[in-house]
């Protein structure tokens, strides 16, 4: 999955359940398909150079385990979008929609599990200049967590890849 280095322009799902934690720091989102839209703006950052969308969705491995899969596409198709000719914004979709607080990807890591030789990804974790979002594959809704600061996972995951390089902030 590419999106180390480009920018998350939003989360978009056909309706989201949305919980903002008491403690300020974190809000919940739920729904039962998340797709992403990444851009890379132009160098003037007027227009958009190149963008695509992906597409989440979740499993079940033999053994019971919920495992998180993706699809890059350029469209968020099935969700209902248009066709537009502004060069900023190419595709209208007309959705829930969650505008991160920062946009700039700086690391993407895979959280999962290994069974039987094969390694499954539970959790995928998108690091922006100001938050922490997790994505969780889950029966009938998926979770995405939102955080101002890096969350405690379970001690069961363990990091199956990962963009981020010891040092780095």
């Amino acid at each position: 999955m590419e999106l180390q280095g480009k920018n998350l322009a939003e989360l978009l799902a056909n309706r989201f359940i949305m919980f903002n934690r008491s403690d300020e720091l974190l809000i919940e989102l739920m729904c039962s398909q998340l797709f992403i839209r990444w851009i890379t703006p132009s160098d003037d950052l007027l227009t958009i150079h190149d963008y695509g969308f992906i597409k989440f969705d979740w499993s079940e491995n033999d053994f019971g385990e919920s495992i998180l899969l993706s699809q890059t596409q350029q469209t968020p198709d099935p969700l209902p979008y248009r066709l537009t000719n502004d060069t900023s914004s190419p595709i209208s979709v007309d959705v829930s929609t969650y505008f991160p607080k920062s946009n700039y990807v700086k690391h993407v890591s895979g959280l999962g599990f290994e069974t039987e030789g094969e390694e499954y990804v539970y959790i995928l974790l998108l690091e922006t200049e100001k938050e922490y979002i997790y994505i969780e594959g889950a029966p009938g809704l998926m979770e995405i967590r939102i955080a101002t600061q890096e969350l405690e996972v379970d001690g069961y995951y363990q990091v199956i890849f990962t963009t981020k390089v010891e040092g780095d902030t």
